[in-house]
């Protein structure tokens, strides 16, 4: 495995403000961001694992072209990794932990306003 971490932190739940990656005014992904966690529901994804320390998954993200679990720029695919038999354990929001098929990353609820994509077609193994 080319993995370069061990659990990423799904980045849309932390306030960007003052950050590197803080949005210009106006822009919308202000409306994204959770910012508070007593804004976020049980079925948000606070944490799992992952290939790198942080990521933004978005609904249209393409799936990587294998399972090797390395390193890219694709929020998706930082969460992308083969680690439980094609799953990974996500911790969500309430603090409970679930195997996560890799394929229902897609149905997760990762930001405000996510709409789920279930028409994402994984790699041949």
């Amino acid at each position: 495995s080319y993995a370069e971490g061990s659990y990423c932190i799904n980045a849309w739940m932390q306030s960007p403000k003052g950050s590197y990656y803080e949005p210009p005014p106006g822009n919308p992904d202000w409306g994204r961001y959770f910012q508070l966690y007593s804004k976020a529901g049980s079925d948000v994804p606070l944490f799992g694992d992952g290939n790198w320390v942080d990521a933004w998954p978005e609904a249209n993200d393409a799936p990587p072209p294998d399972y090797s679990g390395k390193y890219t720029d694709n929020g998706m695919q930082r969460f992308f990794v083969d680690r439980h038999q094609k799953a990974i354990d996500i911790g969500y929001a309430d603090a409970h932990i679930a195997r996560v098929k890799l394929k229902e990353l897609w149905i997760q609820i990762w930001h405000q306003g996510f709409v789920p994509n279930g028409n994402v077609k994984l790699p041949a193994r």
